[in-house]
């Protein structure tokens, strides 16, 4: 009787332990606390959310969390599978992991309906990232940027994916798109190099594309050189075959009506292309910074094949093989990006006819040595010519009246710069300043602005142009010489 007793007493106590003593992992005790992987989660969950005061966070201190803001935006994280205790998320916030480099696996918690616009934006280390069941929206950018993201399973349930919400993620090799979905923003899957099947609703036969509503969404490029796109398809969305850089040949058949912005940028394979006659718009930089790309043929090609040219705005260079270049008579734009990389080039004329030098035109064309820009411009926009390192002259029309942020930022070479307007242009912030290493800082260019002898005050006394006055030279433009 006495052993019995004691058999008895021992197997209570142990019954005691597991109860009492805290040590369920379940997280169903008050007292207990999560043992987080990462310090560094750690210390921002109890800077945030400790409401004891303890040091530490219980699992009823997460699940009483609903918003957990921008709390780990741009922090050092390595990992945090702990979120799936914040049992009280509904949604992911806009931003919430945004540049969290170091970050390489999450558990988003059940309960969770949506995961905020660049949400996980950049985090380039992230291999995995569990999606739950309670999932309707998938956000703008929500995952871009994702490099080493593995895999992704969107959860049947799900009803949008915002644009580019899986962009750039380029370990990616197979996705499927539930039924459930019925909003896709533009080019949720562009540059996911890897990608080699688009699989689920919006897919074609082919499993290389997702196309929506007629439009061509997004492309699974990997193992392909050559590619024609199915017939049926009405517009080519923006981006959608960016970054497909062993492309060497791609079909657009007749029946396309429109090519968006980027479409096909980077896709430096590709030697020559043929716009067939139905197509009625093409936006920005469809061709931007295709290094290897010919020729233009069919609509909208210039008569040398080398520019498309769509309303009077060049919108696409074919650069391979030239180091110099006479833009056409008749256009009216230098399009956004249009000569965006162009490395070879050294020399460009333009016609009298330009009158705007847009966005990014020229930027990073490195083999620029001079530039002359005519009479007839008004506006040379932001980063027009931004990073062009070995530009060492640059000529400024008389009718500029205004040039953009950054237009000449990085130009380290750059030496002088005549410009010519008598009324100085409205000059925005960083025109003709670098990054000084040595200094550590933003400094002006070492170069010589020589203006109009009877203007100098002005120009001296004007917004931005007073951060070069240390710069700028008095000059007779009709002589050719500084006026002393």
């Amino acid at each position: 009787m006495k052993k019995h007793f004691t058999l008895l007493a021992l197997l209570g106590m142990v019954a005691i332990g597991c109860t009492e003593g805290g040590i369920d992992t379940g997280g169903g005790n008050n007292n207990q606390n999560i043992v987080f992987a990462d310090s560094s989660v750690k210390a921002l969950c109890v800077a945030n959310w400790d409401s004891d005061g303890d040091g530490e966070l219980s699992y009823d201190e997460a699940a009483a969390v609903t918003d957990i803001g921008t709390t780990f935006q741009y922090s050092e994280i390595t990992s945090f599978d702990e979120l799936e205790y914040f049992t009280g998320l509904t949604a992911i916030s806009e931003y919430a992991f945004q540049d969290c480099y170091n970050l390489t696996s999450i558990n988003i918690p059940d309960g969770v309906m949506t995961i905020g616009d660049v949400a996980f934006y950049n985090c380039f280390s992230l291999t995995n990232a569990t999606i739950p069941n309670s999932v309707t929206k998938i956000g703008i950018s929500a995952f871009n940027g994702c490099a080493n993201l593995q895999s992704i399973v969107i959860p049947d349930g799900t009803t949008e994916i915002g644009g580019y919400a899986f962009s750039g993620c380029r370990s990616l090799t197979s996705v499927t798109i539930p039924d459930s979905v019925t909003t896709i923003g533009y080019a949720i899957f562009n540059s996911c190099t890897s990608l080699h099947e688009l699989k689920g609703k919006f897919a074609t036969d082919d499993n290389r594309c997702l196309v929506v509503d007629g439009v061509f969404n997004s492309f699974a490029p990997a193992g392909l050189t050559e590619y024609a796109i199915p017939n049926g398809i009405t517009a080519i969305g923006h981006n959608a075959f960016e970054d497909c850089s062993n492309l060497t040949s791609v079909t657009i058949p007749d029946g396309i009506t429109e090519i968006g912005s980027y479409t096909f940028m980077r896709c430096s394979s590709l030697t020559s292309i043929t716009i067939p006659d139905s197509v009625t718009a093409i936006g920005l930089a469809a061709f931007g910074d295709c290094n290897n790309l010919q020729e233009f043929n069919g609509k909208f090609a210039s008569e040398d094949g080398r520019s498309l040219i769509v309303d009077g705005v060049l919108n696409s260079f074919a650069p391979a093989g030239l180091t110099e270049y006479a833009i056409p008579d008749g256009v009216v734009e230098i399009g956004e990006s249009s000569f965006y990389n162009c490395r070879s080039l050294t020399s460009v004329t333009f016609p009298d006819s330009v009158t705007c030098i847009g966005y990014n035109a020229f930027a990073s064309c490195i083999g620029l040595t001079g530039v002359v820009i005519p009479d007839s411009v008004t506006q040379l926009d932001i980063y027009a010519f931004l990073g062009c390192s070995n530009l060492t002259s640059v000529t400024i029309g008389s009718g500029v009246a205004e040039i953009g942020d950054s237009a000449f930022y990085g130009c380290n070479s750059l030496a002088s710069v005549y410009c010519k307007p008598s009324t100085p242009p409205v000059l925005e912030s960083e025109v003709f300043k670098h990054y000084a290493e040595e200094l550590g800082a933003i400094a002006n260019l070492d170069c010589a602005i020589y203006v109009p002898a009877n203007s100098i005050a002005a120009y001296r006394l004007s917004d931005y142009w007073s951060d070069y006055v240390d710069n700028i030279v008095a000059y007779d433009f009709e002589k050719g010489e500084v006026v002393e």
